[in-house]
C-alpha cells in the first residue's frame, strides 16, 4: 500500500470513529503496520502527516490521539485561565516552574511603565489539562506596587484574584498581541514538544484600577499549544 493510501484508509478510520471518539487513543504505529500490511516506517510517515494536517497528535510519553475538533475555544478569552479548561470539562491544575525578583529589562519596564531595572516578580508557570501541559505563562508584577507579593502562594488561586484580594488591584482590561512561533528549547521541553512544532505566543498587559488609578497590573507572555486545541471567533457584519 502506498504511503498516500494509507493516509486515505487512516482519515477514513478518524472521521467514521472506527477505533476510538475524538479525544481517544489513536492506532500505535505497531498496530497500523499489521492491520494495513505496511512498514513500521510507511506507519510512522503517515501518522506524521496526519498529525501535521490537524487530525491526530501525538503526547511526549503518552502516545497518539484523535484531535478534538469538534471543541474549541473563542479567541478572547483569557489564554491561561484555568477556568477555561475546566468549562470544556477538562481537570485544571497549574504547576509553578519558578518565582523569583529580577531587574526589570527594557521590555518590561515599558509594558509595566516603570524604570528599567525596577525590581519585579518573575512567576513562570505551566498550566495542565488532564494532566496534559497546554501553556507556560510567565508574568512579571512590579514589586513597587505590589510590595511583598514574592511571598504569596500561587497554587492556590488565580493571579488576579490574589492580586485583587491581597492589593484592591481591581482588573479591567488585558490587551493582547499574537503571533505563530517555534517554541524556545525549554518551553518546547516543559510542553513536550518538538521545537519544530508551532505555538501560538500571547503577549498581553493586564490594566486595572488600584485607588482609582488605571495601571498596569502584569505583563506577560503565555506560550499556548496549537496542536489539541481549536480557537474560534464571529465577525459580525454592518448592513448597509
Amino acid at each position: 500500500m502506498k504511503y498516500q493510501d494509507l493516509c486515505a484508509e487512516l482519515m477514513e478510520h478518524i472521521i467514521s470513529e472506527k477505533n476510538a471518539p475524538p479525544g481517544g487513543r489513536f492506532l500505535s504505529e505497531r498496530e497500523i503496520a499489521a492491520q494495513f500490511n505496511v512498514s513500521r516506517s510507511t506507519a510512522r510517515r503517515a501518522v506524521t502527516e496526519l498529525c501535521r494536517q490537524g487530525y491526530l497528535v501525538q503526547l511526549h510519553g503518552s502516545g497518539t490521539y484523535i484531535k478534538e475538533r469538534r471543541q474549541s475555544r473563542p479567541l478572547h478569552s483569557l489564554v491561561r485561565c484555568s477556568q477555561s479548561y475546566e468549562e470544556m470539562g477538562l481537570h485544571a491544575s497549574r504547576k509553578i516552574l519558578s518565582q523569583k525578583i529580577i531587574p526589570a529589562n527594557y521590555m518590561v519596564a515599558e509594558n509595566l511603565q516603570i524604570g528599567i531595572d525596577e525590581s519585579v516578580l518573575m512567576l513562570n508557570m505551566l498550566y495542565y489539562a488532564n494532566r496534559v501541559p497546554l501553556n507556560q505563562t510567565i508574568s512579571f508584577l512590579p514589586l513597587s506596587r505590589f510590595p511583598g507579593v514574592e511571598r504569596l502562594d500561587f497554587k492556590s488561586a488565580p493571579l488576579l484574584e490574589i492580586l485583587e484580594s491581597n492589593y484592591k488591584a481591581h482588573p479591567r482590561r488585558t490587551d493582547n498581541t499574537l503571533e505563530a512561533i517555534l517554541p524556545p528549547q525549554d518551553v518546547a521541553e516543559n510542553l513536550k514538544l518538538k521545537q519544530n512544532v508551532p505555538l501560538i505566543l500571547f503577549e498581553s498587559v493586564t490594566m486595572g484600577l488600584m485607588e482609582d488609578v488605571l495601571l498596569p497590573l502584569e505583563y506577560f507572555k503565555c506560550y499556548y499549544k496549537t496542536d489539541n486545541l481549536r480557537f474560534n471567533f464571529t465577525q459580525n457584519h454592518t448592513l448597509v
